[in-house]
This record gives C-alpha cells, structure tokens and sequence, in this order.
C-alpha cells in the first residue's frame, strides 16, 4: 500500500467518525464487494502543507488526526 492510499484511507475513516466534512463530490472505490460510489471527504493537509497554502496555525491548536506511514 502506498503512502496516497494510506492517507485517503484515513480520509475515509475521518469522515465516517465526522471529523470531516464530504467536498460535495462523488469518487468510487473498490471494496471487497466490487466498485462503490461515496462522497469524497475533504482533503487533508500537513502543517508545511498549511504554510504553503498561506494559513498558520495559532499555538496550542492541535491536528484533526496523526497518520502513522
């Protein structure tokens, strides 16, 4: 499993626990049960990510999740 499909699993899994929000938007994925079309969940960024898109991030606030890859 690569490191895309790792995160996109964990996209997946925070939406399902509503940490965060769908995008609007449809994607399919495979399952062991074939194709399935659900709502992409909103993309999800690391604090260099964050600076380079021309937020900050106020001290003392914490991430949404930790992803072990």
């Amino acid at each position: 499993m690569d490191n895309r499909t790792i995160i996109f699993n964990e996209r997946i899994r925070l939406l399902d626990e509503g940490l965060l929000e769908p995008t609007g938007r449809k994607t399919t994925i495979t399952t062991d049960d074939g194709e399935v079309e659900i709502d992409e969940p909103e993309p999800i960024y690391t604090l260099q990510e964050w600076g380079r898109q021309g937020y900050t991030v106020v001290k003392g606030q914490h991430a949404v999740a930790v992803i072990e890859i």
